[in-house]
């Protein structure tokens, strides 16, 4: 059998059976506390509680070994290495074997043939399985090449290699699946490093650095262990080597070569272990996770160097990245074989393996105590075990005849206890896989901090656990620490339900009964330092005073005593600050869980009105908010409360995150958001009286700010506002809010349109009365002014010039007044004519009331657009007349097609101007103005007889001359009107005598029937229709209602027509039956009226029936014959119509869905 046949069946037919290990018993679910104990009340030792689960664990192997299948004749191992899915192995006959364990492919290779002695001295495989390197104690290497599973694996002799023995590879885990293992370190036995890169072949060898002997020593120790890392981060390299008893870290920049040049004339960190016996073998293992190393352990003479790598930016500035470094020494063993050191070691994440020549121990890398002992493996005593093998999925152990698989079991399982042990709570809750481990390490982690007096952060973890609650409640009452206790409640009222109603009550309201307290003593310590450093400040200002020579040395140790003082206020105050803060956040997040009553009543027995104000409102109670801030006066925070915005509910975060919940409140959520609205609304109505009293400007923004007011129901608030008298310029409050509803929100009632009238009708008013009463005091000093004037003036020589400058002084000063009168501002009464003026909005007030209004209070203006506004025109203009003519010529505009009308007000003002002003000139100019309504006729009756004509001379005669143009232009009109009469004439008749020529099989456009022995209608563009379908068409839908009773009028006139024609045709039939029979029996018998008819008379009457039903058809084919229906305008002007008439609600109803 040759050495591959041997060594096929290490690969048994079950080679992928996986160990199975003792399942962990699976304890019962058990409820620790029943509903009536959410809050920890639990009678009985915390301890107890979980006895059961404690007594039920059973701890499992930490690691089992499968066996390989091997052939008892097979050959002896000498050495083996492993990458993923791949395993090789080297043999004393100098035959080295590579399995892949996924496809159970093998490859045999004969290093030197022709040797009976075994030469080779290690084999070393990359991490991809690609690059195999045998090496021989004589000094040559071999490089077995396979790029992947389908290609062969080549072996070639690397000639640069020879005469390095090599011990240790450290190969680039940054190469990933690249055929080549890019920069790579040989660690060789005279204690030499190269650097050196291979893919197919060996590309170069240098040699990089070279470990120094001791001082003692002639030659450099092997090396037994060498690996390196590149942090691209950092772009930065860091390198392990180590020897039997030293080990060196090397940190740089870049590349192996600059790392190494550092340290050549320094010396690299450098660890030696003692040395008291011979050499031992010496192994370096590192453990790696998420493609970077994290630990590792090397194997010494007096036990286990454990540490921790960190290859931070800090650590590479002191060259050093080994850290938390400790010396694990071996364990005492039992057997034959116990002075024996260890051969090999395997690190895990918490564990190192160490293998001795017949047994494996697993130790704890954070304890150092053994796990687990496997021993009494071998059957054979004279088998060994060689060493470890791993790689990134598995893990072996190997000895001359045979190979195991190392399945490693749940390695954390026990690291929770390790941990709390050593009291690392954080690192033991990490690995706390069930409840009652986590409620051990919380319990044993709060008697700790309470153990350490810290015991805020004892009572946050307590109320983790389920240790009794009363238990810890008299704890911390016996140390007298509230706020330890506030915060333990706090913490725990959290995880109790809201269904045990009697429970959040309880805990709730002891929590307040703390936060009260807590807030009375600071507020009473912040009232005491407030009165007590003004004092103390008082006091060193009198003692400086009186010992004026004090030393400095006392002034430095007084100024530190007020700021200490000063800081000490400042700190007690922020106390207050800080606890205000919580207790309102405590209120805020737990306001849905809170019984309002007890709350209430709890805040109002200490006599805290701010936080009973703000539970309040956070609750929604405005009205008591308001009421109290209405007692105090405050009535710009009664504002405050009233203009709150948010009234939906808030709910908790599980209710926000609870879908069911959130679908399920959703209703109940906008009835309460809509009737805490309302209530709100309702608030304002009942308290905007009193609030306008006092603040009406405030409250009117208030509402300009909410739509949802009804003005008619603030009208009592509105009436009880009275402007303030001692500053009358300011705005009127309840006339800025109702021009407000009038204007922006487009309010139509007539009562707020009739009250703001009545606002306008007061405020111009007042302005009038001020304004004559200003007039009055004006005049009174022009005349005290004239009468000293004339008393400085009177003298003999002046007597007669006194009446003229006495005169011509009177009435310099009238007219100044009388134009600084009419240029005042009058901002009142200009709003009410803007008000009342109907051409600058819709009105909606009563005439009648407005009128009223302000004919009592005089204002004559307003009173002419009312007029006016009433159809009054009459009065208009007679009481405009009392004000200005210009005012009575705007009411003549507003008569729209009256033109009698309008030249009586226009005469009426002419009369008004010469009779009263004497101004015939501008009464004559009143022609143009009024468009030729009236003329100089009109107006001379108006003028006395004896008016000198001069000044108008020229006006009468233009008046004349234009209405001899006019003549003779209505004369060029004539004429051109009666010749395009004409013309149309004609071409109506050309149009009747028209013809177009229509196909016998021609068919409506509307019916699709044919139009023979019908009447029809016929157009230009050759649509032809039957006439009694266009009529119908016509009706339906083209014709106004208008039309259509026109249409149907004729058509009864023309059935008319056509009924006594066919009368008056029996009537002649008859006279001529008379005729001809000469008989008097066979007389058609006549009405007698008709009898008197003459033949002749009723040819006329007939024809005069014709010509009538002629006119008649010619009107309706005016009518209905406009346009086609099909391509006419007439379709284009109806693409605005609906399909369905508005009025008709039969059809309307019979489209709904």
């Amino acid at each position: 059998m040759t050495t591959f046949e041997k060594f096929q069946e290490m690969q048994g037919d079950d080679d992928d059976e996986q160990i199975q290990f003792v399942p962990h018993p699976q304890t019962e679910s058990r409820e620790f506390l029943t509903q009536t104990q959410e809050i920890g009340g639990v009678s009985q030792d915390f301890d107890q509680l979980f006895k059961t689960e404690l007594d039920d664990e059973v701890q499992e192997p930490l690691f089992a070994r499968k066996p390989m299948k091997m052939n008892p004749s097979a050959i002896q191992i000498k050495c083996a290495c492993s990458a993923v899915n791949v395993v090789a192995f080297a043999f004393v006959d100098n035959r080295v074997i590579r399995i892949e364990t996924n496809s159970k492919n093998t490859e045999e290779f004969e290093i030197a043939k022709g040797r009976s002695d075994s030469i080779i001295n290690k084999i070393f495989m990359d991490p991809t399985g690609c690059h195999l390197i045998v090496s021989c104690s004589t000094g040559e290497n071999f490089h077995i090449f396979k790029q992947d599973q389908r290609t062969k694996a080549q072996i070639k002799h690397l000639q640069k290699f020879k005469n390095l023995k090599i011990e240790v590879i450290a190969w680039n885990y940054l190469a990933g699946k690249s055929i080549s293992t890019k920069e790579i370190l040989l660690g060789c036995y005279d204690g030499t490093i190269y650097e050196t890169c291979l893919e197919k072949k060996e590309l170069y060898l240098k040699e990089v650095y070279k470990l120094k002997p001791d001082l003692n020593q002639k030659e450099s120790d092997p090396i037994t262990g060498l690996y390196f890392e590149k942090v691209p981060k950092l772009n930065a390299i860091y390198i392990l080597v180590s020897t039997w008893r030293q080990l060196q870290q090397f940190v740089g920049l870049t590349s192996f070569e600059n790392v190494f040049n550092k340290y050549a004339s320094i010396e690299p960190d450098t660890h030696v272990m003692p040395s008291i016996g011979p050499r031992i073998h010496s192994e370096l293992r590192v453990f790696r996770e998420d493609g970077i190393a994290k630990s590792f352990s090397w194997l010494t003479e007096p036990g286990v160097y454990l540490a921790e790598l960190e290859p931070s930016k800090e650590n590479f500035s002191e060259n050093k990245v080994v850290k938390k470094a400790i010396l694990a020494h071996y364990p005492k063993l039992d057997s034959d074989l116990s002075s024996e050191t260890p051969i090999s070691i395997l690190q895990t994440q918490f564990h190192f393996f160490l293998a001795y020549p017949d047994k494996i121990i697993a130790m704890s890398s954070i304890t150092q105590k053994i796990i687990q002992d496997d021993q009494n493996y071998f059957s054979n005593p004279n088998q060994k075990f060689i060493g470890f093998l791993e790689d990134e999925k598995m893990k072996w152990i190997y000895s001359g005849e045979s190979l195991s698989v190392i399945y490693i079991n749940k390695e954390e399982q026990n690291l929770w206890r390790i941990y709390l042990e050593k009291k690392e709570f954080d690192n033991a809750l990490c690995y706390a896989t069930e409840k009652y481990q986590r409620q051990i390490i919380l319990k044993e982690q709060a008697d700790s901090f309470y153990e350490q007096k810290q015991y805020q952060k004892a009572a946050l973890t307590y109320a983790k656990t389920y240790y009794p609650f009363e238990d810890v409640a008299l704890r911390f009452l016996s140390i007298n620490d509230i706020e330890a206790l506030k915060i333990y409640l706090l913490q725990k009222i959290d995880s109790i339900s809201k269904d045990n109603y009697t429970q959040v009550t309880l805990l709730s309201s002891w929590i307040i009964e703390i936060y009260l307290e807590q807030l009375n003593q600071a507020n009473e310590l912040r009232k005491f330092q407030e009165n007590r450093i003004p004092q103390i400040s008082n006091a060193k200002n009198m003692e400086i005073n009186i010992n004026i020579n004090i030393n400095n040395e006392n002034t430095n140790e007084n100024t530190n005593e007020n700021i200490r003082k000063e800081q000490n206020q400042s700190t007690a105050e922020k106390d207050y600050i800080r606890l205000q803060r919580e207790f309102h956040n405590f209120l805020t997040e737990k306001r849905d869980i809170l019984h309002h009553h007890t709350t209430f009543n709890l805040i109002c027995s200490r006599g805290l009105i701010k936080e009973l104000l703000f539970y309040a409102s956070l609750i929604k109670q405005y009205e008591e908010v308001i009421l109290h801030y209405i007692q105090q006066g405050e009535y710009l925070k009664v504002l405050e409360v009233m203009n709150e915005r948010d009234f939906s509910y808030k709910h908790t975060k599980e209710e926000l995150f609870n879908q069911n919940e959130k679908f399920k409140r959703r209703n109940e959520d906008i009835l309460f958001e809509e009737s805490k609205k309302q209530e709100m609304i309702d608030l304002i109505y009942r308290y905007s009286p009193i609030l306008m009293s006092h603040v009406p400007e405030e409250t009117v923004n208030l509402w300009m700010s909410l739509n949802d007011l009804d003005p008619k129901r603030l009208l009592p608030a509105l009436m009880r506002y009275e402007h303030p008298k001692e500053n009358p310029e300011k705005t009127n409050q309840a006339i800025r809010y109702l021009e407000f509803c009038v204007a922006r929100q487009r309010n139509q009632d007539p009562v707020i349109h009739n009250y703001l009238l009545s606002l306008y009708v007061n405020e111009a008013k007042k302005e009038q009365i001020k304004n004559q009463e200003k007039m009055i005091e004006l005049k009174e000093e022009q005349n005290e002014n004239i009468n000293n004037e004339n008393n400085e003036n009177n003298n003999e020589n002046n007597n007669n010039q006194k009446p003229d400058k006495m005169d011509k002084s009177r009435f310099e000063s009238q007219t100044n007044f009388i134009q600084s009168y009419q240029s005042k501002e009058k901002t009142a009464h200009r709003k009410l004519l803007f008000f009342l003026n109907p051409r600058s909005h819709t009105y909606f007030y009563d005439l009648k009331y407005a009128l009223r209004l302000c004919s009592k209070a005089q204002i004559t203006e307003a009173c002419v657009f009312i007029y006016s506004e009433m159809g009054l025109y009459d009065e208009a203009v007679d009481l405009a007349l009392e004000v200005d003519v210009e005012l009575a010529k705007m009411q003549i505009e507003k008569v729209i097609e009256d033109n009698v009308l309008r030249k009586k007000l226009w005469l009426k003002i002419a009369k008004f101007v010469i009779e009263d002003y004497q101004d015939i000139k501008q009464a004559i100019n009143f022609i143009k103005e009024s468009s030729d309504l009236i003329g100089i006729e009109d107006i001379l009756p108006f003028i006395p007889e004896f008016s000198s004509i001069d000044d108008f001379k020229n006006d009468i005669c233009n008046s004349i001359e234009g209405y001899n143009k006019k003549i003779e232009d209505l004369q060029v009109q004539m004429d051109t009107l009666t010749s395009t009469a004409e013309v149309i004439r004609s071409n109506m008749k050309e149009l009747r005598n028209g013809f177009t020529i229509i196909s016998s099989d021609k068919k409506c456009d509307i019916c699709f029937n044919p139009i023979r022995f019908t009447d029809f209608v016929s157009f230009s563009c050759s649509h032809v229709f039957h006439f009694e379908c266009f009529k119908k068409l016509m009706l339906d839908f083209y014709l106004s209602d208008s039309q259509k009773r026109k249409v149907e009028m004729y058509e009864k006139k023309i059935a008319q027509e056509l009924e006594e024609k066919e009368k008056l045709r029996e009537i002649k039939k008859a006279i001529e039956l008379e005729k001809s029979s000469r008989s008097k029996k066979k007389k058609v018998p006549l009405d007698s009226q008709e009898n008197q008819m003459t033949e002749s008379e009723i040819s006329r009457k007939m024809e005069s029936i014709q010509i009538n039903i002629e006119k008649y058809k010619m009107v309706l084919e005016d009518i209905l014959l406009q346009d086609c229906v099909i391509c006419g305008e007439i379709v284009i002007k109806s693409i605005s119509k609906p399909f369905v008439d508005p009025n008709d609600e039969e059809r309307i109803t019979s489209w709904k869905v």
